[in-house]
């Protein structure tokens, strides 16, 4: 029989290699849901962002067209 360059037969070599296809190929598995999961929550925080954007834009301009702005902003020493 031919051995490989580690001394190994081809019969013993087999099992190696199909279990090191199969770690990997559940690597991969692992890396793709892990990039599902964050960009879903790339998104989620982004429409956060953006509702928490909107509401605080509405709630400045109505302070801004009724003139009322918060005491905190103004003091004075």
């Amino acid at each position: 029989m031919i051995e490989s360059s580690v001394g190994l037969l081809p019969d013993q070599s087999v099992p190696r290699v199909d279990h090191a296809i199969a770690a990997s190929r559940d690597a991969l598995h692992r890396a793709r849901v892990a990039a599902v999961l964050q960009a879903f929550f790339i998104g989620a925080a982004l429409f956060a962002g953006a509702a928490v954007a909107w509401f605080a834009a509405t709630e400045g301009g109505r302070d801004r067209e009724k003139g009322t702005f918060p005491i905190w902003a103004r003091r004075h020493s």
